[in-house]
């Protein structure tokens, strides 16, 4: 059975049963249970949850980013208008998966609907769009890079300090083919 066909997609609110979500990174179970309707109603970011039978079977965290253009990093970014000290970016705060939803390729379903979502921002059918060059994840599990990002097109933005690893999507591309085959069955990311 597959469940990707099943899921239903909500913004996190009160009513969703979150004490029983449960993934392998305790942080990220933390951050669901304890803080993200409070950066909600913060407008700080938001949460949409991923609902499989009303169970949360996983949750994405999204707010606004930029990316501080250097000149050294300037030359990497195709088409670029290197007026702009800065470049808006969706920031991919969070993304989870219970559990119980492992090797279900829910995780990068997530993540593409991410993108999608990145893409629409700059769509000329959405008259309400905003410009979003990039979305962009710190990383703080390595092995997600290789197993999980990377295959998804996601490449290095820097070194990263204090054991995280800061990762962009490029939206001045053209949407790629669906990643369906790919899957990581680790935590996901925080």
């Amino acid at each position: 059975m597959d469940i990707l066909n099943e899921i239903k997609v909500e913004r996190l609110s009160p009513y969703h049963n979150i004490g029983d979500f449960y993934c392998e990174e305790p942080s990220l179970n933390n951050f669901l249970q304890k803080e993200a309707l409070e950066h909600q109603k913060q407008r700080i970011s938001f949460t949409t949850v991923y609902l499989h039978n009303d169970i949360i079977a996983g949750y994405i965290t999204l707010a606004t980013d930029s990316i501080v253009l250097e000149l050294d990093n300037a030359a990497e970014i195709k088409d670029l208008d290197t007026r702009f000290p800065q470049l808006p970016a969706l920031k991919l705060c969070r993304i989870a998966r219970d559990l119980r939803y492992k090797g279900k390729a829910l995780g990068v379903y997530m993540l593409e609907d991410t993108i999608a979502y990145g893409h629409s921002l700059n769509s000329p059918d959405n008259v309400m769009g905003a410009g979003c060059r990039f979305i962009t994840a710190d990383i703080r599990n390595p092995s997600l890079i290789y197993n999980f990002y990377v295959p998804n097109g996601f490449e290095p933005h820097s070194d990263g300090s204090g054991g995280t690893f800061h990762y962009r999507y490029d939206l001045g591309s053209l949407p790629s083919e669906s990643h369906d085959s790919i899957e990581s069955d680790v935590a996901i990311n925080e």
